[in-house]
């Protein structure tokens, strides 16, 4: 979700989950888990929970369609960053990989596992 720009923030916005939830109705149950954070801290303070993964693969397994959102924030990156970003990936303001990060690029495999159709938010033509 774009929290914002260059000219301001969004008037309106509306987080991935919302508009999701406003698209599939109230005919579909539309549920949710956090797998793991954005990026994973230079220290490995914010590392995914076991607990955490196994609720989302969990609520994979039960559903009939996954949608993956992965991704990093304005948090993570940008022109007026200091120069001690924590994260792995990122030094300052600036990605120094073009990999997903380490938390991005482990958890989807557990969904695929699920054998369910996974769609990873932007790629919505493609199934694994």
């Amino acid at each position: 979700m774009l929290e914002g720009n260059y000219n301001g923030h969004a008037a309106r916005p509306v987080t991935i989950l919302s508009g999701i939830k406003q698209l599939a109705g109230t005919n579909i149950e539309v549920t949710f888990a956090t797998g793991c954070p954005w990026a994973l801290r230079v220290d490995g303070s914010n590392k995914a929970r076991q607990e955490a993964i196994a609720d989302a693969v969990a609520k994979a397994k039960a559903a009939d369609v996954v949608i993956f959102v992965g991704g990093i924030s304005a948090r993570l990156e940008g022109e007026e960053m200091g120069r001690d970003n924590a994260f792995v990936g990122f030094e300052g303001g600036d990605r120094t990989t073009i990999e997903l990060s380490p938390t991005n690029s482990g958890d989807d495999s557990d969904l695929y596992d699920t054998e369910k159709v996974v769609k990873e938010s932007g790629d919505f033509g493609t199934q694994r």
